[in-house]
């Protein structure tokens, strides 16, 4: 009887290191797969990285090559042609024996010198607004808002930060920003109403632009105005979240160091 017991207690034994491996061998073939299927992750959040990287440079140079376009049009085609008009008609006084005649061309060259004047300063605004510089963010939107608005489209404005000055890139970044969200509304959404919340958080601010407009779908977005203000809002450290639906299109803006 006891050897049989003993053989039965060597089965048993036998039998529970068998399954202890098999066992074991389980959890080494699981933990194998778990980390591959980690390591195959991690590389598709890498390669989602990159890709992200390549859209933001991409986006980057489009920002500036089209600001410098713009930059050109203008001056080739305002300074360019109002400068072109106004040595014709100074090397039209040599010709101009009458004495009312002269004076209309001295007239007319003073007008074009103005037009000329303006939009040197048209041109300067645009590359960096003097309001913004002097007087900050709140300043300059509200200057901006009171440029747009219609009796078709209503903007509404609300600010806690009032004069308070953030760095230089923060301003301008947040001010194109703006000036991007309106103008695709604008184009776009057919809105009727735009609301803008600035609110101070800790030394920075949350921004917030709302439509009720009919919204569209980022998944089928291919233009380049996204691109461009996640771009801008990761070189000054914010993040960007945008929602939309048929009821309107909400952008929100906060600092990256925000703990929600």
């Amino acid at each position: 009887m006891e050897d049989q017991g003993g053989q039965e207690f060597v089965q048993l034994v036998a039998v529970g290191m068998a399954l202890a491996f098999v066992l074991g061998l389980s959890i080494v073939f699981f933990v194998l797969i778990y980390q591959r299927r980690l390591a195959a992750q991690k590389l598709d959040v890498e390669r989602i990285k990159v890709e992200h990287q390549k859209m933001l440079i991409h986006s980057s140079m489009k920002v500036v090559e089209n600001e410098r376009s713009a930059f050109a049009s203008n001056l080739h085609d305002e300074i360019g042609a109002q400068i072109a008009i106004a040595k014709i008609s100074l090397s039209s006084l040599s010709n101009e024996a009458l004495k009312d005649q002269r004076d209309e061309t001295i007239e007319r060259f003073s007008d074009i010198m103005d037009e000329i004047s303006l939009s040197i300063r048209q041109i300067s605004y645009n590359l960096k607004p003097p309001v913004l510089i002097k007087f900050g963010l709140t300043a300059v939107i509200r200057d901006y808002i009171g440029k747009i608005s219609s009796q078709t489209i209503r903007v509404e404005l609300k600010s806690t930060i009032d004069a308070t000055r953030f760095s230089s890139d923060v301003e301008l970044h947040a001010y194109r920003i703006i000036q991007e969200v309106f103008a695709n509304a604008l184009k776009h959404s057919k809105c009727s109403k735009i609301s803008v919340d600035l609110n101070s958080l800790d030394d920075l601010f949350t921004l917030k632009i709302t439509d009720d407009g009919i919204g569209f779908d980022q998944n089928r977005s291919t233009g380049m105005g996204l691109l461009n203000i996640t771009l801008r809002a990761e070189m000054i450290d914010f993040d960007l979240s945008i929602e939309s639906s048929n009821q309107g299109t909400t952008i929100l803006m906060n600092p990256k160091t925000t703990v929600e």
